[in-house]
């Protein structure tokens, strides 16, 4: 049975050794900031099978140790978190420098420590953070778990990553755009997801996610609208969306050996009848902020507004005033500053809020605690 009292004196016990700086044994040096963390050996060795190797080998009567591949802040979390278990973590990246040490010392217990804080805090946030990591260390169910939010979410994980200016792997992006079932409304949207990562430079290169894109399933003005094609990959493609030529006839090898996607299968995901109820506010808030924060983007006009469902007339009114008739050409459109500001007043109507996100998550039987 567990003694709760037994239990705070042995913390309170190696709250007091940590302290005890009397009778430690090692130091650990850190030449790079000059920092010393001293412990104890009989400690160490009982706590890693590393620290065990070392001080019973040629380390044995050496009392220095130093340490020039951790920082003396990880380190220090690893020794306290050795004395002083359960360790509470408060940030990402505390929690991924703590890893990597106790990864190094093969101690199992703060490894796991971190591992469940990466668990407990995968969100719309910082999807492209854990699943950078979850690839990194091979987690397979921080993948999944990561794969599902971006499923799901889509729209409100770039939303997340442009108001906060998080810089985006090209490796990562690549691999949530190769995924199935996406919630999004057009695939043309998650090429426009790239040009408007590049645009705020939140993405330093798209080398391997345009490869992901499936431009086979994507309208002909959709494809020449594309800035990030060259002229013989639109060409190429419109050839086959034309029916020029069959299946078997298309090569997408392109210039320089850029090979794009030949899937012609959509993989977008309607999650119930009536999509508008659930994606139009995420997908109003994704467009919403690339209003607000992208100054040289252009925006494709009848996708954005073409939501007759959620506007009133009178905004349906002035939005066609703006648009007029390029919105039935497909065009691309550059809106000024004051057809910017009526735009964005429109759909700030409209946007997202802590209740409707609570029913898509009803909807979706989600746990709205672990979800938001």
């Amino acid at each position: 049975m567990f003694d709760y009292n037994s239990y705070q004196n042995l913390i309170s016990a190696f709250s007091t050794l940590l302290l005890d700086e009397k009778t430690k044994d090692v130091t650990f040096y850190f030449p790079e900031s000059k920092k010393r963390i001293r412990a104890h050996k009989s400690l160490l060795v009982r706590a890693s099978p590393v620290f065990c190797t070392m001080f019973n080998g040629s380390f044995i009567e050496n009392t220095d140790v130093i340490i020039k591949d951790i920082s003396p802040e990880a380190f220090a979390m690893l020794i306290n978190g050795i004395y002083l278990r359960p360790t509470k973590l408060l940030y990402l990246d505390e929690a991924d420098a703590l890893y990597q040490a106790a990864d190094k010392y093969d101690v199992i217990d703060l490894r796991n420590v971190s591992y469940d804080y990466f668990m407990k805090m995968c969100r719309t946030s910082n999807v492209f953070y854990l699943l950078e990591r979850a690839l990194m260390y091979s987690w397979k169910d921080l993948r999944v778990k990561c794969e599902h939010y971006f499923r799901t979410y889509a729209y409100l994980v770039l939303v997340e990553h442009i108001t906060t200016k998080m810089h985006v792997s090209d490796t990562v992006l690549a691999h949530l755009l190769s995924l199935e079932g996406i919630c999004i409304e057009s695939e043309m949207e998650l090429y426009q997801a790239i040009e408007i990562l590049l645009d705020l430079g939140l993405l330093d290169s798209c080398e391997e996610s345009i490869k992901k894109i499936r431009f086979l399933t994507m309208t002909i003005d959709e494809v020449k609208s594309c800035k990030l094609l060259t002229e013989a990959e639109k060409f190429k493609i419109t050839w086959k969306l034309e029916g020029k030529c069959d299946e078997s006839e298309v090569d997408l090898n392109m210039i320089d050996g850029r090979e794009l996607c030949r899937e012609t299968k959509s993989r977008l995901k309607i999650p119930y009848n009536g999509w508008i109820a659930f994606l139009a506010p995420m997908r109003i808030e994704f467009w919403l902020q690339v209003l607000t924060k992208c100054k040289n983007y252009d925006v494709t006009s009848y996708r954005l507004f073409n939501l007759t469902n959620i506007f009133q007339d009178d905004e349906t009114q002035q939005i066609d005033q703006i648009i007029g008739d390029k919105k039935r050409n497909d065009k691309i459109l550059v809106f000024n500053e004051d057809e910017k500001r009526i735009l964005v007043e429109i759909l700030s109507n409209h946007k997202i809020t802590d209740t409707n996100h609570s029913a898509f998550l009803k909807e979706l039987n989600l746990n709205s605690s672990k979800t938001v």
